[in-house]
């Protein structure tokens, strides 16, 4: 409050200028400064130009420190100043009062209990039935290509105590530190075709990875008793350059190769 009082003198009288001369007075005097304090109050000489520059003296100081005290007392003098005019009471209803009785009439209803469910079942369904992959079609005929694995690490990787692990610019080959123990099979779940193929690699004992760009992995994992994976938002897709699935991911030396096959002869 003292503060904004203080402000809003200095305002009024310079804008808020600390450097501001006012015109000279008809006494040979002009005021100076934040406050706009007279001159005849300084011992000092008058030149507006050696004002402008010099630091305050003791009489104008002294005169500073007396307006926060007489500030003081106008605020000590504040007091509660009662009504004036009519009051009425608040007659909206509130908004939480509002919300609480929309809920227990819904509850009573029974129509909460309906919202409730298709919300899990709206839940459960983006779970399991992920978007599929944009951009991928289906394999007529046999096409491979490699795929290096190489990531640049174009920033440090640090700890979470700023500890560097790998510095900014460190090239790695991560087959050069673990090999790819399975195969990766990408497939389109809601192909028939695909889905059996892959089914029959799953019950011969292959050693595979099932991957899905669309379709529901979890029937699939319950059903064949496998674990069956979703490519979410393509990441994996993109990172090997698959175009059309079924498509196989194995290692070739310090490579990935990838092997776009038709369903019929997957093995």
């Amino acid at each position: 409050m003292l503060r904004a009082v203080q402000w809003d003198i200095a305002w009024k009288e310079s804008r808020g200028n600390p450097h501001a001369v006012g015109p000279r007075l008809g006494d040979g005097n002009v005021a100076i400064g934040l406050m706009q304090i007279n001159t005849i109050h300084l011992p000092v000489t008058r030149s507006q130009a050696m004002l402008a520059r010099q630091p305050l003296s003791g009489g104008l100081m002294r005169f500073f420190k007396l307006i926060p005290l007489m500030l003081i007392g106008f605020a000590a003098q504040a007091g509660n100043l009662g009504q004036v005019g009519p009051t009425y009471p608040v007659g909206e209803e509130s908004a939480l009062t509002m919300i609480m009785n929309k809920l227990q009439q819904k509850e009573q209803s029974g129509e909460l209990q309906a919202l409730e469910k298709i919300a899990v079942q709206r839940a459960i369904n983006s779970a399991t039935h992920r978007e599929p992959v944009a951009g991928v079609g289906t394999v007529v005929m046999r096409r491979q290509h490699l795929v290096d694995p190489t990531v640049t690490y174009e920033q440090a990787l640090t700890t979470d105590m700023g500890e560097i692990v790998i510095p900014a610019g460190t090239t790695i080959n991560p087959l050069r530190i673990m090999n790819l123990s399975k195969r990766l099979v990408f497939f389109d779940g809601r192909d028939t075709e695909q889905v059996a193929a892959v089914q029959r690699m799953v019950s011969s004992g292959s050693t595979i990875k099932p991957i899905l760009i669309a379709g529901s992995w979890l029937e699939l994992t319950r059903s064949w008793k496998q674990q069956v994976y979703f490519d979410q938002k393509g990441v994996l897709s993109k990172r090997f350059g698959i175009r059309a699935v079924p498509t196989v991911i194995s290692q070739q030396g310090d490579m990935l190769l990838s092997q776009e096959v038709p369903a019929k002869e997957l093995q």
